[in-house]
């Protein structure tokens, strides 16, 4: 594939210098990673806070010394979803509702926006590989829990660039 091609065998520092510009550098647009920022348009809003009250449903919670990321990252959301799958593959089917919740109403609001603006970034090369694989990922999601994409909607501008929410 061609991300094989653009991964380097022996040293993630390509990738690590790819994500540092398309997430973190001041001197680009940077890519929004929260479902808060693409629904409301800041970081730390509703969305989090419905992330809070899902994971109160289960075992599983954000290790502040080690994530950094608030709850409602796109990156946490996946790893939650997967954790919460592999709980229903041991047996846990109590987690079958939650992971069908999350994905509707956190990840499937935002993803495509998300994955748009990792894929036209640009200095998105490696990353844009990724979204592609990240879009099939998606929609296979969609096709098995049975979720429909969401209408396409405007954009929010981030006309503040605030940490904190009105709220």
């Amino acid at each position: 594939s061609s991300l094989e091609t653009k991964l380097l065998k022996d040293s993630n520092e390509k990738l690590i210098s790819e994500f540092d510009e398309i997430f973190s550098n001041p001197n680009f647009d940077v890519v929004k990673t929260t479902a808060s920022f693409y629904n409301q348009g800041i970081e730390n809003g509703n969305k989090r806070l419905e992330m809070l009250q899902f994971l109160t449903k289960t075992t599983i919670r954000r290790d502040e010394k080690n994530y950094f990321e608030n709850e409602d990252n796109v990156g946490f959301i996946v790893t939650v979803l997967f954790e919460l799958l592999e709980s229903v593959c041991q047996g846990e089917r109590k987690y079958t509702n939650t992971i069908h919740c999350i994905f509707e109403q956190i990840l499937n609001d935002f993803v495509d926006e998300f994955i748009e603006e990792l894929y036209n970034h640009q200095k998105s090369d490696i990353y844009k590989e990724i979204a592609i694989l990240f879009s099939s990922f998606i929609a296979f999601e969609r096709l098995c829990l049975n979720v429909a994409k969401p209408p396409k909607k405007e954009k929010i501008k981030d006309e503040t660039n605030s940490l904190l929410s009105d709220e």
